[in-house]
């Protein structure tokens, strides 16, 4: 003799039919989901190139006690994820020129930045911005702002 199924087993038995019922639309409407966006990135244009020379010049420094800015240093102004990288670029040539990193910090820095500058377009500006924040959090940057 079968007893009846008890409130909860009755539930998770329906729930579980139910989501068997759909999960293959829910994965055929999250693909196509993909694929939508997938083909809008490639439709966006990308911004205008930032220059990636370092506004350092070693000259500045030389006159100076190591750690020492010089006055006429100035940050590079520019807005959403180019301006962040090209914000962080500049402090990292100026750590570098100033003995406040080693090259090869210096260099591991850059290589991530030129990673997170290929992503850098209108449709992924916060995720590059984001990403920015990261390295220099790892690094032990600020990373506000």
């Amino acid at each position: 003799m079968r007893l009846p199924l008890s409130r909860s087993t009755l539930t998770r038995t329906i729930g579980a039919k139910a989501a068997g019922k759909y999960a293959g639309k829910a994965i055929a409407f999250l693909g196509t989901g993909l694929m939508i966006m997938t083909l809008a990135a490639c439709q966006t244009e990308a911004p205008q190139a930032t220059p990636t020379a370092s506004s350092v010049n070693a000259n500045d420094y030389a006159s100076l006690p190591a750690g020492v800015t010089p006055k006429n240093f100035h940050l590079p102004t520019g807005k959403g994820c180019s301006g962040d990288i090209a914000r962080f670029r500049a402090v990292m040539d100026n750590d570098l020129a100033s003995g406040h990193t080693t090259e090869k910090v210096h260099r591991d820095i850059h290589a991530e930045l030129d990673k997170i500058s290929k992503t850098c377009d209108q449709a992924h500006d916060n995720e590059a911005s984001a990403a920015v924040r990261a390295l220099k959090s790892r690094f032990g940057y600020p990373s506000g702002g």
